[in-house]
């Protein structure tokens, strides 16, 4: 569980506003549905129908039919043709209307059946007794989905509670996925004679060079975001050892990243691009969709981001703009943070649902189909509109390591595909010849973004998978070690804090204080607004966890 908690404490007070117990819904709960021989695929005699709720997502693929709304995408019609399941959508929401939405839900007469929650939603909906007890419906999983979900055992066992039942099915991630990359303009480093950057120094000399010979005005493409996806704050941190609301341990104690020397020296560090103007003119205003922007319109020669950056935003730009990668650039003595063990989603039902399998039921179909004949983009399949959305945590580690076996045995695969291989890197194994082509001739073959990219992020030497490897072969990161859900001042205090942080770092940054002079009040001011607390709270934890 990342203790970045800044999205978990906005649920949390959002929820806290009212009072989840009275919110179950007045329906009788009718006695739950059981197989006793617990089917994976097994179809219902009667339509069994199904509400759902969706954080919406529009998604950038071209080969997807332009009359596909996420109530025609084919996940849905064959849940309903293969096992008579009928899922409707009670709402669609982006992103940032969700928590809003979930809880005006909750008030309401028409609630979900089941539900994607974060960490401190899911916290908040267990101690209300909201849940659905999951414990039988592992049963219903498929030989693939038990492989997934059982990769490490550990994450199982941490949530199962006193009595020993599971109310969640998790979607918990590989923490190498978390070590942040550097991609950079390669077209514009060689032109300039440059080297790929590997100290602060040498990155500001690149970034430098950017602005005077390619007019790069906001040359390291980052925006005021402190955490996100994708060019936040948080990545660009990691230069210095420093990452924002996670919690490494100091002579056997835990302290908050956010408050030790190596985030006030990278708050140092960006101000000073920032007086040279190699970062954008107006960060304090600068979204990611802004930042996004810039790289799009070739103001922007350097980015940190997650694996999956060549995915997106650069796959529409790799035929214009010759995009590479490599490790961040890390002070000395630095070394990144990255998580001890991160479940990204909760898989729940509401308690009052008589159908509890039909969430495995679900998870189990999104694996099996997932890129087969008849589940593919031109069939009208939208992967992102699909309600439980479930993969192997290691995934990309596996399909790097089968790629780079085959291609040793098949440089140009022109063979097929081993028949173990998942539906997705057979796809990809069936174009890397016309990636090969492409990549000794942009215009000889046409540029598959979807496909090229994925290949450039997970499959090759040079991509941004390898890069990762790289670093954890070279003992590049240290683990953050809190990893339990958030303590109860946390959710109390956490949105005040985070707002004093991104608050105090964004005028640090532009130059706004002196970070010398006001960096002893900024802490101060941080334990005060609830900081201690949770300090003492999570070492709580963690001195139990030690003793345990």
């Amino acid at each position: 569980m990342k203790s970045k908690f800044i999205a978990m404490v906005l649920t949390a007070i959002s929820l806290a506003s009212f009072s989840l117990s009275s919110c179950t819904s007045s329906t009788p709960k009718e006695e739950d549905y059981y197989d006793p021989e617990h089917k994976p695929f097994g179809k219902y005699d009667e339509v069994v129908k199904v509400k759902g709720v969706m954080e919406f997502l529009a998604h950038n693929d071209s080969r997807v039919p332009s009359d596909v709304t996420p109530e025609t995408n084919v996940f849905i019609k064959k849940l309903k043709e293969d096992m008579n399941i009928q899922w409707d959508y009670l709402w669609k929401v982006p992103s940032t209307q969700y928590e809003n939405r979930l809880t005006a839900t909750m008030l309401g007469k028409q609630q979900p059946n089941i539900l994607k929650l974060n960490g401190s939603q899911y916290q908040q909906f267990l101690k209300k007794g909201l849940l659905k007890d999951l414990t039988e419906t592992y049963k219903y999983a498929s030989p693939k989905t038990k492989a997934f979900l059982f990769r490490d055992p550990e994450v199982i066992e941490s949530l199962k509670t006193e009595d020993g039942k599971i109310y969640a099915i998790p979607q918990y991630e590989n923490i190498d996925l978390s070590v942040p990359v550097m991609y950079y303009r390669a077209d514009w480093l060689k032109k300039n004679n440059l080297s790929v950057p590997s100290t602060p120094e040498e990155l500001t000399n690149v970034l430098r060079v950017f602005k005077e010979k390619e007019n790069a005005t906001s040359g390291l493409g980052l925006s005021k975001s402190m955490v996100g996806s994708y060019l936040t704050l948080d990545r660009y941190l990691q230069v210095f050892g420093a990452n924002p609301f996670s919690w490494i341990e100091r002579d056997g104690k835990l302290i908050a990243s956010e408050t030790t020397d190596e985030t006030k020296n990278a708050l140092k560090y960006y101000n000073s691009l920032y007086k040279e103007g190699l970062i954008a003119t107006d960060y304090a205003a600068t979204d990611v969709s802004m930042a996004e922007t810039a790289i799009k319109s070739n103001k922007t020669g350097i980015i940190f981001g997650p694996w999956w950056q060549y995915e997106y935003p650069l796959a529409d730009l790799l035929p214009t703009q010759d995009w590479a990668c490599a490790p961040i650039p890390l002070n000395t003595g630095a070394k990144f943070i990255v998580p001890k063990q991160e479940i990204s989603a909760y898989y729940v039902c509401l308690d009052n649902f008589s159908h509890p399998e039909v969430l495995m039921k679900m998870i189990n179909a999104y694996i099996e189909w997932d890129g087969k004949e008849g589940c593919k983009p031109e069939d009208g399949y939208v992967w992102s509109w699909c309600p439980t959305q479930f993969h192997d945590p290691y995934e990309v580690d596996t399909q790097y390591h089968q790629f780079q076996e085959q291609i040793k045995i098949d440089p140009k695969a022109e063979n097929a595909a081993p028949e173990e291989w998942t539906n997705h890197l057979k796809n990809l194994w069936k174009v890397y010849p016309d990636f090969l082509e492409w990549k000794e001739d942009h215009g000889a073959v046409k540029f598959q973004a979807n496909w090229f990219a994925n290949i450039l992020g997970r499959l090759t030497n040079e991509g941004a998978w390898k890069v990762i490897l790289d670093s954890k072969e070279t003992n590049r990161w240290i683990y953050e070690e809190y990893y339990d859900l958030p303590t109860k001042s946390q959710k109390l205090f956490g949105g005040q804090i985070s707002t004093h942080v991104e608050e105090y770092f964004v005028k640090a940054i532009m130059g706004e204080v002196n970070i010398d002079d006001t960096w002893g009040s900024y802490v101060k001011e941080w334990g005060s607004l609830g900081g201690s607390k949770c300090e003492t709270e999570v070492n709580e934890w963690y001195t139990a966890k030690k003793s345990a």
